[in-house]
Parts: C-alpha cells; sequence; structure tokens
C-alpha cells in the first residue's frame, strides 16, 4: 500500500481552496502573493521595495534580444 505524503497532502488542499475561489478573488490573491514576494526579496538583499522592482525587472530583460519591429516603431 502507498502512502500518501504531507506535501501532496497539503498540495491537494491548497489547490481545492483556490478552485473555489472567484475569478476576482484568484486575482486579488495572486497580487498579494506577488507583494509579498516583492518585499521579501528587498528585505533580503537590505533595499527597498521600489530597489528590489526595479532589479527584478532589470533581471528580466537580461539577455534579451530586442525586437526588429519595435525598434521600426520607435525610429
Amino acid at each position: 500500500m502507498r502512502r500518501v505524503s504531507i506535501a501532496n497532502k497539503l498540495r491537494a488542499e491548497l489547490a481545492r481552496e483556490v478552485d473555489a475561489l472567484s475569478p476576482g478573488d484568484r486575482v486579488a490573491l495572486a497580487l498579494e502573493l506577488g507583494t509579498e514576494s516583492l518585499e521579501l526579496l528587498a528585505t533580503q538583499a537590505g533595499t527597498s521595495v521600489e530597489e528590489a522592482q526595479r532589479s527584478r525587472d532589470a533581471g528580466k530583460q537580461a539577455g534579451r534580444r530586442r525586437s526588429g519591429c519595435v525598434a521600426a516603431l520607435l525610429a
């Protein structure tokens, strides 16, 4: 007989709770989690939330190539 891990039980319980939320509540939860994540990043880095956000946004752009069509539109 296979035992179910505690992590799998918690994951399934969380999925059921999220499934029960309305779409608006899901969006609110996502925004709240994003804000908490940014605050944790700022605390870990020892910076302000605004600086942590700038750093995160710069990291998203690192290594991306510029789009030729966007460059043409901006020219």
